[in-house]
C-alpha cells in the first residue's frame, strides 16, 4: 500500500472519505454482519481510519478490532471519541485499546489471526469493510481477499460497502471494483451476495457512482 500517500492525506486533512456519522448502509444491513439478533462477537474492521462506525459497532459487539497503518488516524479516533486508550508496542506496531475497542496502527498484511487476538478472545465472527477494498490498487486486491480468508474462520460473516464507476471517469482512490473482480478474488473462499446497488451523483469529483453493499460468508 502507498503508505506515504495516505499519511500525507491525513496530515493535510484531505480525508473527505471520513464520515461524521455511522454509515447508513451498515445500519440498514446490520443483520448480514451480526446475524438476526443484531448482536455480534468479535468484528474486524480493516483500514478503519477514524470511522465512527467503530463506536457504533462497539455498542453492538463483544469486541471490535480495527487496523489502520496511519497512527495519526488512530490517535484522532480515540481523541474525538473522548476515550483514553492504553498504547502498547507490539511486534507488528502500536496497539491502542479502550474498553472493547482495539486499534492497531500497523499494516494489515503484517497480521495473522494470532496477532489480531492479543487478549485471547477467540476467532472473529465477522468483518466490516467500509471502503477498504476500494482504497487498494488492483495489484493488492486479490491479496487482501486472501488475507481476509486467512484470518476469518469458517462461517464468519462480512459486510462490504464499495462503489463502481465508468472506466476512465476517475483515477482513484477510491477505485472502481466491479462484480467480476469481486467474484474472482472472493469467490474461492466466500459465498457472495449483493444486497443493494444504489446510484449516486456524489462520487469523487461529482461523478456518478454505484454504491454496492455485499454480504459474504466464509466457506469451509
Amino acid at each position: 500500500m502507498k503508505q506515504d500517500f495516505w499519511a500525507e492525506r491525513w496530515a493535510d486533512g484531505r480525508i473527505g472519505f471520513n464520515q461524521g456519522e455511522a454509515n447508513p448502509y451498515l445500519a440498514r444491513h446490520i443483520e448480514h454482519l451480526l446475524g438476526p439478533t443484531g448482536r455480534g462477537g468479535r468484528v474486524l474492521v480493516p483500514l478503519c481510519g477514524k470511522s465512527v462506525d467503530l463506536q457504533w459497532l462497539a455498542t453492538r459487539c463483544d469486541a471490535v478490532v480495527g487496523v489502520e497503518f496511519v497512527e495519526q488516524a488512530v490517535r484522532n479516533f480515540f481523541a474525538e471519541a473522548g476515550l483514553e486508550p492504553e498504547r502498547v508496542e507490539t511486534p507488528v506496531g502500536p496497539r491502542y485499546t479502550a474498553g472493547n475497542l482495539t486499534l492497531f496502527a500497523s499494516d494489515l498484511f503484517a497480521h495473522d489471526a494470532a496477532s489480531l487476538d492479543p487478549f485471547g478472545e477467540g476467532p472473529f465472527t465477522a468483518a466490516y469493510d467500509r471502503a477498504a477494498l476500494i482504497a487498494l490498487p488492483a495489484e493488492l486486491r486479490a491479496r487482501y481477499a486472501a488475507h481476509l480468508a486467512a484470518v476469518l474462520p469458517t462461517g464468519a460473516r462480512a459486510l462490504s460497502i464499495g462503489l463502481s464507476y465508468p472506466e476512465g471517469a476517475h483515477q482513484g482512490p477510491p477505485f472502481s471494483v466491479q462484480d467480476p473482480e469481486i467474484m474472482s478474488i472472493f469467490g474461492p473462499a466466500f459465498n457472495v451476495e449483493t444486497l443493494q446497488v444504489e446510484a449516486s451523483g456524489n462520487g469523487p469529483g461529482g461523478i456518478e457512482v454505484h454504491n454496492t453493499v455485499r454480504a459474504f460468508i466464509r466457506r469451509a
